[in-house]
C-alpha cells in the first residue's frame, strides 16, 4: 500500500497490512538540513531498529518568528537533495496542508488517522533539549499516547533531569534499565539514544555562510550547491 500527502509526495510505501512497521518520524525547520540530522537519522534508524525514517519540514513552527524562516519550497528542495541516496529515508510535507502554526499533534494524529495502528508503530525523532520542553506542547498528554520517542542526548542536559520529566509524564523505567521507559497507560515507549546530536546548528551555518565562512563539511554537497544557486542565507 502507498500513502501519500496531498502533494503526491510519498510518504509510506509497502506497508504489509499484518505486519507491524516501524516508523521514525523526524520533525524540524532544517534550514538548512545538514550532516548531524542525517547522522541522527541513521542512528536511530538502527538503534530502533525502523523500517524507514520520514522528514517532516515543519511550514509554520509555533516558536520562531514565520518572516526568519526560509520558504517551505527551499527547504523541501534541500531535504530532497540530501536523503536522495539513503533508501530508508524518505520525505512528508504534509504540514504545509494542515492548519497553522505546524503543531506536532496534528501532525501525529494526521499519521495515525493515515495508518492503521495494529500495522504501525511512531517513533519520534527528538534532541533531548527539545523534549524537556514538551509540557509547553499542543495537547501534549494525548501526544504522547500517539507515538514513541526517540530522545537524543544533547550536551548540557543532565540524565536525572530527563529521567524527572518522564516520570512527571507518567512513564516508568523497563526494569533496571533507564534506557527506554513505558508509559503504562497507552504502552507508548521513550528511548533514550546515548548518541549526542553533533555539535552543529542550523543557525550556525546560516550565520557562516553569511559571513562567507565554509560549510562544506557541515552539509552534503548537493544541499551547498542548491544554497549557493539560490542566494540563500547571504
Amino acid at each position: 500500500m502507498n500513502i501519500t500527502d496531498e502533494q503526491g509526495q510519498k510518504i509510506v510505501h509497502d506497508v504489509h497490512p499484518k505486519q507491524v512497521k516501524r516508523i521514525g518520524l523526524f520533525g524540524g525547520s532544517f534550514d538548512p538540513i545538514h550532516n548531524g540530522h542525517l547522522h541522527i537519522a541513521k542512528c536511530a534508524l538502527i538503534y530502533c531498529h525502523l523500517d524507514e525514517v520520514v522528514f517532516i519540514p515543519t511550514a509554520a513552527p509555533p516558536h520562531k518568528n514565520p518572516q526568519a524562516v526560509s520558504s517551505f519550497r527551499h527547504r523541501v528542495a534541500m531535504i530532497q537533495l540530501a536523503i536522495a541516496d539513503y533508501a530508508h529515508f524518505t520525505l512528508s510535507t504534509i504540514e504545509s496542508c494542515l492548519s497553522k502554526p505546524s503543531y506536532t499533534f496534528d501532525t501525529l494524529r494526521y499519521f495515525n488517522d493515515q495508518l492503521s495502528a495494529a500495522s504501525t508503530d511512531f517513533f519520534f525523532i527528538i534532541g533531548a533539549d527539545a523534549f524537556l520542553e514538551i509540557g509547553t506542547w499542543k495537547s501534549y498528554r494525548q501526544v504522547v499516547s500517539l507515538t514513541n520517542f526517540v530522545v537524543c542526548d544533547r550536551t548540557g542536559v543532565a540524565a536525572g533531569t530527563m529521567h524527572d520529566c518522564l516520570d512527571g509524564l507518567g512513564y516508568r523505567p523497563d526494569g533496571e534499565s533507564v534506557q527506554s521507559w513505558t508509559h503504562p497507560l497507552w504502552r507508548t515507549q521513550i528511548f533514550l539514544m546515548k548518541q549526542t546530536l553533533v555539535d552543529t546548528s542550523s543557525s550556525y551555518i546560516r550565520q557562516s555562510l553569511k559571513d562567507k565562512g565554509s560549510a562544506l563539511s557541515l552539509m552534503p554537497v548537493a544541499v551547498l550547491a542548491y544554497i549557493q544557486s539560490h542566494g540563500l542565507y547571504a
